[in-house]
This record gives C-alpha cells, sequence and structure tokens, in this order.
C-alpha cells in the first residue's frame, strides 16, 4: 500500500515502499491536469462499480450447505431473501433416469459432490424442504454440455440432448428459470446430465430458489448487471480505439481498446449467457469456444499493456513466447472438439501461471521508479488478482472477506470494472503526457525552424546585397574592356593585348551572369517575401540609364518609347532589374553602331514590353533553343542569360518570346500581368 509524503526538491514523489512515483520519459512530478482528471475518475469509478455492486447484491442470497442431498428449508424468510443450496446430492452415474425410474433405483445412489466426477453420464436429485402453499422460482446457467430437467416429476426442459454416448448427446447452456408450486412443501429436482464437452464435470448444486417477486427481482438484476458490463466495456472500447485512431502513437490506447472488447464478447457468453438469451439458436459450440479464446486473447493483451506500461520489462522472447502459445491455444478451437481443447487448457492455464511469474520476477528485477499510471495499473491488477483467488475459493463454498450482505456474491465483475476504470485513467494520463511530448518537440521544432528560417533570411540578404554590389562593377568591366578592345583594334595594336582584352570582358561577362544564377537558385524560395508592387517604367529607366554609356561608347543608340500611365506590376523590382539588364547587355553585344528600342504599353489587363534592336539577329538553327539552359551561339557566353530571364518573367505570371531575323535584328516581346489591386481599382 502507497503511503504518500511531501514533495522533494528533486520534484518527485515517494512512496512509504522506497519506490518513487515520477513521470514517464524522465517527465517528474504530476501536472495539474492529471490530478484533476485523478480526482475526477476515481470517484465517477468508485460510484460506478459501488452502483453495479449494489445492484448485484442488494437481494440478499443465504447459502444453505447439505450433506446427503436434502436441504431444509422451512425456517427461511423467502420474503426477504433468495436461497443459494450447495453441497453433496443424490448421484446415479452412468445412468439417465425419470424420477419414477431414480426413486425405483435410489439404493444404488451415492452421496457425492458431482464436481470432478468421473462418470461421463448420470442422473441426480435434490430435494428442498420449504415452506408449503407458495410458487417457487429455481434458477441457474446449466452447469453441464446437456441436461434433461425434472421438477416435481414433470418434465421441465431440455438443455441439448444428454445421451449415453458421444454420437447421441447434444450440447446446450442456457440461463433457466422454472415455476413450481410446492402444495406439500417439497421441490425436488431431477437431472440427467451428460458431459462430452469438458475435462470436468461441474456441481450439479448451487442453485438459487425463492419466491416469485424475489426471484424476478434476481433474474432481471443479473441480466443488467451483465448488460451494464458489456456496455461499459463497449463504451471504453469505442472511446479508446478513437484516442488511438487520433493519436497512433501511444500503443496503450489501441491495447487497452482491444482489452475492452475482448470483455463484451465474453460478458455476453459468461454469467446469465446474454448472447443466449438474445438469440435463442446461438451455437454453443461457438459460445465455448469464445469463452476459451477471450481468455487467451485477455492475456496477451494485458501483457502488452504491461509492457507498454513498464518499458523494458517485457523481453522479446517472452512476448514471442507468449503469442505463440496463445495463438496455438486459440488456433486448436478451429481443428478440435470441446473435449479436446478443455484438456488443453490445463497446459495453457500452466502458460498464464508462467506469465505471472515472469511478470513478477521482471518486475521486481526492474521496476525502481513508478509513474502514477504504473500505480494506478498495479493497484488494479493487485484488486483483479484477489477478487479472482476470492471467487474461486467463493464457489468451493470458502469464504474470505467481503462478508455480511455481499459474501454470497462473486467479486470477481466489480475486480474486473474497477481494473478496467483504473486502467482507463492510468491510459488517459498517459496519453496526456505522450501528447504533451509531441507538443514540446513541436514546439522545438517550429523554434529551430524558425531559426532555420532566420538564417536563410540573413544568407538571401547576404547573396542579394553581394549580386547587386557586384553585378554593376562586372557589368561596367566588361563594356570598357569590349570598348578598349575596339578602339585598340583601330588604332593598330597587337593582337596579344586585345585578346587579352577579350579575355577580361569575357570572363566579366560570364562571372556576372554566374553571380546572378547562384543568386537565383539560392533565393528562389524567398522571393515571395522580396515581392511588391512597383511601376515598371521606373525599373526600364533605371536600368537604361545604368547601360546607355556603355551602348554609347560602340556607338549603339538606345531609346525608350514608355506609356506614362502604364499600370503598377506586383513581383520582386530587382528580378525585373535583372530581366532588363540581360535583354540590353544581350542586344548592345549584337549591335554595333545601330539602334535599341525599349516600349512598353498596357494591353487587355498585362504590360507589353518589346526590346528590339536592328543587330545581326538569330540563326534559325538556333533560335528555337534560345532560352534553354546552358544554350548560347556566342563563343565567350554562358548560355543563361535568356534562361534567366524566362524564369523570371514565368515566375510573373508573364509570357516572353523571341522574333528574329539574321541580319535584320532581334525582339524580345514578353508580358507581365498588371496587378490586382490596380485593375480592382480601375
Amino acid at each position: 500500500m502507497y503511503a504518500w509524503e511531501k514533495k522533494t526538491m528533486g520534484g518527485k514523489w515517494m512512496v512509504g515502499n522506497g519506490f518513487k512515483i515520477t513521470g514517464v520519459r524522465g517527465r517528474t512530478g504530476i501536472s495539474g491536469a492529471e490530478m484533476q482528471l485523478l480526482w475526477i475518475a476515481l470517484p465517477l469509478m468508485l460510484i460506478f462499480c459501488a452502483t453495479v455492486w449494489l445492484i448485484q447484491g442488494s437481494l440478499p442470497i443465504t447459502a444453505v450447505w447439505s450433506e446427503n442431498g436434502m436441504w431444509d428449508l422451512r425456517e427461511i424468510d423467502f420474503s426477504s431473501t433468495n436461497v443459494r443450496f450447495t453441497g453433496k446430492v443424490e448421484y446415479i452415474p452412468n445412468a439417465l433416469l425419470t424420477p419414477e425410474e431414480f426413486a425405483e433405483h435410489e439404493d444404488l445412489a451415492e452421496i457425492v459432490d458431482t464436481y470432478g466426477h468421473t462418470a461421463s453420464y448420470g442422473t441426480s436429485r435434490i430435494r428442498l424442504l420449504v415452506p408449503p402453499g407458495t410458487d417457487y422460482v429455481v434458477s441457474e446457467s446449466s452447469p453441464l454440455a446437456s441436461d434433461r430437467i425434472y421438477i416435481n416429476g414433470a418434465w421441465m426442459e431440455d438443455i441439448g440432448t444428454p445421451g449415453a454416448d458421444r454420437e447421441a448427446a447434444v450440447e446446450g447452456d442456457v440461463l433457466f428459470s422454472y415455476t413450481v408450486r410446492a402444495e406439500e412443501g417439497v421441490i425436488e429436482l431431477v437431472q440427467q446430465v451428460a458431459n462430452y464437452a469438458h475435462r470436468k464435470n461441474e456441481s450439479q448444486s448451487g442453485y438459487v430458489v425463492g419466491t416469485i417477486p424475489m426471484m424476478r427481482a434476481f433474474v432481471s438484476r443479473t441480466y443488467a448487471v451483465a448488460a451494464l458490463l458489456a456496455g461499459c466495456f463497449m463504451t471504453l472500447f469505442l472511446v479508446h480505439i478513437t484516442l488511438w485512431l487520433l493519436f497512433r502513437g501511444y500503443r496503450a490506447n489501441l491495447y487497452f481498446a482491444l482489452f475492452c472488447l475482448t470483455w463484451v464478447f465474453r460478458t455476453a457468453v459468461t454469467g446469465p449467457k446474454l448472447v443466449t438469451a438474445l438469440f435463442p439458436g446461438f451455437s454453443w459450440f461457438a459460445t465455448f469456444a469464445v469463452e476459451y479464446i477471450t481468455v487467451a486473447v485477455a492475456s496477451v493483451l494485458y501483457v502488452l499493456i504491461f509492457g507498454d506500461m513498464f518499458p523494458n520489462t517485457m523481453q522479446k522472447w517472452f512476448r514471442i513466447f507468449l503469442t505463440v502459445s496463445s495463438g496455438l491455444f486459440i488456433g486448436c478451437h478451429f481443428v478440435l472438439d470441446s473435449m479436446t481443447i478443455s484438456r488443453f487448457l490445463i497446459y495453457y492455464q500452466a502458460v498464464m501461471g508462467l506469465t505471472i511469474l515472469y511478470v513478477l520476477v521482471r518486475a521486481a528485477m526492474k521496476i525502481r521508479r513508478v509513474s502514477l499510471p504504473q500505480v494506478l495499473f498495479l493497484a488494479g491488477g493487485g484488486g483483479m488478482m484477489y477478487a479472482t483467488v476470492r471467487d474461486i475459493l467463493f464457489y468451493r463454498d470458502i469464504f474470505i472477506p467481503p462478508y455480511g450482505a455481499y459474501a454470497n456474491a462473486p467479486l470477481s465483475e466489480m475486480a474486473l470494472l474497477l481494473f478496467v476504470f483504473l486502467q482507463m485513467t492510468a491510459v488517459f494520463i498517459g496519453t496526456i503526457r505522450e501528447m504533451d511530448a509531441v507538443r514540446l518537440k513541436e514546439q522545438k521544432l517550429l523554434a529551430e525552424n524558425a531559426a532555420l528560417e532566420r538564417l536563410g533570411r540573413l544568407r538571401a540578404d547576404l547573396l542579394d546585397t553581394l549580386s547587386h554590389e557586384l553585378r554593376t562593377p562586372l557589368a561596367v568591366m566588361m563594356g570598357y574592356a569590349e570598348l578598349a578592345v575596339k578602339e585598340l583594334r583601330l588604332k593598330g595594336l597587337g593582337d596579344e593585348t586585345t585578346a587579352d582584352l577579350d579575355a577580361i570582358a569575357s570572363e566579366a561577362g560570364r562571372l556576372a551572369v554566374m553571380v546572378e544564377e547562384a543568386r537565383r537558385m539560392t533565393l528562389s524560395r524567398e522571393a515571395a517575401e522580396h515581392k511588391k508592387t512597383f511601376l515598371l517604367q521606373e525599373v526600364i529607366q533605371q536600368t537604361a540609364r545604368l547601360c546607355q554609356p556603355i551602348l554609347e561608347r560602340r556607338g549603339t543608340a538606345l531609346s525608350l518609347d514608355l506609356s506614362s500611365d502604364l499600370p503598377a506590376v506586383y513581383g520582386s523590382p530587382g528580378e525585373l532589374t535583372q530581366v532588363m539588364f540581360n535583354l540590353l547587355s544581350n542586344a548592345g553585344r549584337h549591335t554595333e553602331g545601330g539602334r535599341i528600342c525599349v516600349s512598353a504599353e498596357e494591353t487587355g489587363g498585362s504590360i507589353c514590353v518589346r526590346v528590339s534592336d536592328n543587330g545581326s539577329g538569330i540563326s534559325p538553327e538556333f533560335l528555337p533553343h534560345a532560352f534553354e539552359r546552358c544554350a548560347h551561339d556566342d563563343p565567350g557566353g554562358t548560355g543563361l542569360g535568356l534562361f534567366i530571364c524566362k524564369e523570371i518573367i514565368e515566375g510573373f505570371g508573364g509570357t516572353i518570346r523571341i522574333e528574329s531575323r539574321p541580319g535584320k535584328g532581334t525582339e524580345v516581346i514578353f508580358t507581365l500581368p498588371v496587378c490586382e489591386e490596380e485593375m480592382n481599382h480601375e
């Protein structure tokens, strides 16, 4: 039992047995949200479990034992209690007898407890001495695979068909309730029983008898409790499978959801057997198989939950061993008969015993610190184990606490429900912690992304500045180097000098294009951040002023024909400056002593810009490849200028094309969409 103490300086909680209560994944302490959930969930689950137990135990049941097959109940006040009669019965093995035949051969009867009796079939007789002149109800589930029941000499029902051999017997199982009037103060119950389906015979006593009002309440509340448990398990299944679908990283939700679904099926085929009450024709063997299979499935899921709750405690080889063993046991139900399966059950029970022992040993070896969800899991598991042992002894008429009015009520259902609710709370808390961990990771990732974005912007600004600062000097160097070559050749200087200047001009041009290409490749993702609304004519005029001195030295005239009312465009002014610079540089390189004209006008929601010259033109063979990367017809070119222009213009949402005739000149036409704000304003 845990003894809570004050919180330590380290944020951990000490408990009386030396363990420390901590969080999962290195987190210590218990958050306010977790404590609120705990204080809300625990009272609710305790109230629910207490309600179910009160419903189940609200009608007192008095247990009466017999040593001779006869129960004297004449002193019982049946107006306030029902009676469960247990003990030894009169039994004639290896004979299926009617009440009359049993009376004729009663000297052959044994006074025995039929539990574990070796006979496969036989007939038992139970006699109850009750207050006369009252209607009574006898109720219980069929104890064996097939029964034929007589009460006071009258045949009541065949539950299956008892037979003297396996071929003649037909199995059946149902919760029965029979009404009988004890005119003479005696209720005689004769049962023909046959068991070819189970490894051991069950006790043929243990039934409940009472008056009609008391037994009606008993039966209805028995069904109500079973239905309530099944509904509770189904609700928990739906809740936790939904949590798993929304948050698949936390597998405990999946394991727990499947565990609850398993107990929905088990609750339907055990106790009052809801499935046979709802579907009378439901297969007996299917009921038998579901009852056994759910044990194996629940065992595996319980171990998976334990392994998820206590990481590093379950070794891989043991998980494989348990899964294979359970799988083989489950597979037996599809190929073997019920008798063979029930015999194999003892081996699977041995596997379950080894599992419990293994879990206890590994827990003792590995667990040093426990979190709040783990404490809840251990508390629920401990309560479930105690209730299981208590009910095993209860059905053997050995009683341990609780005593009093509830001493004759089974405890396993309530303990299972309490375990499920505790596990539900533990899984909820675990889900909260996993979500917190994911949230922290997301916040860390967002912070890292923000830092990377800041670095990216700094890099973009640096490259943009370098490109801008290097581009103009390189263009000037290239232009003046070309002019120097031309003038030196006119003056007749040596070819070596002019060749060196040609190399300077060529390399300067290539370096300028490479700088711009590096800038564009690096800043492609950040381009949107530099976009804005601007006037196109200002960019054209600024670029023309930059290039005009170089063109004039070559004897090339540059003229502008721009509409005065051109609307604004949206994009990066720097990128469009690069387009105009590349186009004017190309035109100037192929037009010496000629004329270059730049015009711009608005046409149908876009601006059309034309850069035309009367230079040497472009050959028809090269013209289709002019915008391809690294394509050029100039020995000193890089083939990147027009490629970059096309990328930029298309990034604006525009188009670009070239028209050219060799010896007549070239015209580059590109369009840019008008800014939407301008269009809306118009």
